[in-house]
């Protein structure tokens, strides 16, 4: 289906014209099968040819209004734009930045509490939002187009779009993966705890490669996991080993389908391959401190939030 006007809402969808008003009341596993060995070459480049900071977009103590509040999620949208969803109440916000980190738009304040953000099929925003515990849908433009049911979810934090259109959610407090069609509809749940005790795993967010494996990151036992599109579990590496992941947040993958971890509690962007494989730290403590969403175009560039309470937080663009 497709999101046509943005003075419409989505066949399925509630209205999204409600304003929200207040913040609401937390072994090593290798899969039998489809053990394909991928190609080790990588497109994020390290080494010694480290990835470069273009520009930056920071706090100042004298500063207000502030340039971020709470920056979560990145993704790049329209080409060079960044879109960053921002989850400090109530100046929680979703800020387009044109490709020199200029901010150009903000939307959507107070009425959505964002942590993830992914595109659709259609080239819409699709937003978790804590508030209504729910996904939200913009345009580019930021016109609200509609919402799934309000308590669709326990605690959304990541989201991902798949090649058939489907939405993944990572539902951190329930431990599942939640795969929805577009109007909310869930076609399965993905349990993300290896003993299936939702208390024993906390996804975090989110992303699909390009055989459409379903790689989430999870806090609870400091590990990232590879699901099969049906949700068997074929991958698992970290797992409560520190000195491998610590806290993890952000995921992505690159062109070669390379996995790439914002390693929060580490202060690190940490690569490995798709098997699982450590490859090397893209970024170390001296580029970056508590990474949180991370984003890469089809250029190699690569975008990240720091965020950690009582810090400056930013937005770095590197090249």
């Amino acid at each position: 289906m497709s999101l046509e006007a943005p003075s419409s809402a989505m066949p399925g969808l509630s209205s999204s014209s409600r304003v929200a008003s207040s913040l609401p009341s937390c072994n090593h596993v290798t899969g039998g099968h489809n053990q394909r060995k991928y190609p080790t070459d990588h497109v994020i480049q390290g080494g010694a040819t480290r990835p470069q900071l273009l520009w930056k977009v920071q706090n100042r103590a004298d500063q207000h209004p502030l340039k971020l509040y709470h920056p979560y999620d990145v993704i790049f949208v329209g080409g060079s734009d960044l879109c960053v969803v921002e989850g400090f109440w109530p100046n929680s916000r979703i800020q387009i930045f044109n490709s020199q980190g200029k901010s150009k738009l903000r939307f959507a304040q107070g009425q959505v509490l964002p942590f993830g953000v992914t595109l659709t099929q259609q080239g819409h925003i699709a937003v978790t939002d804590h508030h209504e515990r729910t996904v939200k849908f913009f345009s580019l433009d930021g016109q609200a187009l509609g919402s799934w049911e309000a308590d669709s979810f326990s605690w959304p934090n990541g989201i991902a779009a798949d090649r058939r259109g489907h939405l993944i959610v990572a539902d951190w407090s329930a431990g599942l993966l939640a795969v929805n069609d577009i109007n909310g509809q869930i076609i399965h749940n993905i349990r993300t705890s290896v003993n299936n005790n939702s208390n024993c795993s906390c996804p975090q967010y989110v992303t699909v490669d390009s055989h459409q494996r379903i790689i989430a990151t999870d806090s609870y036992d400091h590990s990232v996991k590879v699901f099969s599109p049906e949700g068997e579990l074929l991958k698992q590496f970290g797992h409560q080993d520190t000195s491998i992941i610590c806290d993890p947040r952000g995921v992505i993958t690159d062109g070669a389908d390379n996995i790439v971890v914002s390693d929060w509690g580490g202060s690190r962007v940490r690569m490995f391959t798709p098997d699982g494989e450590f490859i090397e730290d893209v970024l170390q403590a001296e580029h970056v401190q508590n990474p949180w969403g991370i984003a890469r175009d089809d250029h190699g560039q690569l975008a990240l939030t720091e965020q950690k309470l009582n810090a400056s937080p930013s937005l770095k663009m590197f090249t």
